[in-house]
C-alpha cells in the first residue's frame, strides 16, 4: 500500500514539477551567456534571441 500522495517509485507530481522548475531556472540563468557569445561571435541580436527561442520551444510540453 502507498501513503497518500506519492506514486510507486517514490515520484510525485510536486517531485516532477519542482525538477522542472529547477531545470528552467538553470536554463533561463545560462541565457545570457548564451547570447552574449553568440553576439560577440558576430551574430545580431535579433538572430541571438531567435534561436534561443528555437532551441527552448520544442521540449516544451502542449496543454493538458
Amino acid at each position: 500500500m502507498t501513503a497518500i500522495g506519492t506514486r510507486a517509485g517514490g515520484v510525485t507530481p510536486g517531485s516532477v514539477g519542482l525538477a522542472l522548475a529547477l531545470l528552467s531556472a538553470a536554463t533561463s540563468g545560462t541565457s545570457g551567456t548564451f547570447a552574449s557569445a553568440l553576439i560577440g561571435a558576430g551574430w545580431s541580436p535579433g538572430a541571438a534571441v531567435l534561436t534561443r527561442i528555437a532551441v527552448a520551444a520544442p521540449p516544451r510540453p502542449g496543454p493538458g
